[in-house]
């Protein structure tokens, strides 16, 4: 049973509510930017080993599972944004522009190499 108090303080602090706001609508987007979080962690999930899956808790439940399962395996994502080996050193190569007609232990090389 509520006492007067609390119906009253009630009353206050529903009357200090703004009144554009929804509370449906904060709890959609609320759920919409955490959909969007959940998403781009199990885009990223590359390579899980099989220690990596048993380390998670077994006994996930309640409506934060799917978040927590999410963010655990979110930090396990292997996905790299660096060039191959393979395209760094065609890269490097395709840099390099070697002198042409010149001879190891020719006593030219030097100054037609700094000049």
């Amino acid at each position: 049973m509520t006492s007067q108090r609390q119906v009253e303080f009630r009353r206050e602090y529903r009357s200090r509510i703004i009144g554009w706001y929804d509370g449906y609508f904060h709890i959609a987007i609320t759920y919409a930017m955490g959909a969007a979080a959940f998403y781009i962690y199990v885009e990223h999930i590359r390579n899980v080993t099989l220690m990596e899956w048993l380390t998670m808790r077994p006994g996930f439940s309640g409506r934060c599972a799917l978040f927590l399962l999410a963010a655990a395996l979110g930090g396990c994502a292997s996905h790299s944004t660096e060039p191959s080996p393979e395209f760094q050193r065609a890269a490097w190569e395709g840099r390099n522009i070697y002198p042409q007609g010149l001879q190891v232990g020719d006593p030219g090389v030097h100054a037609q190499l700094f000049q």
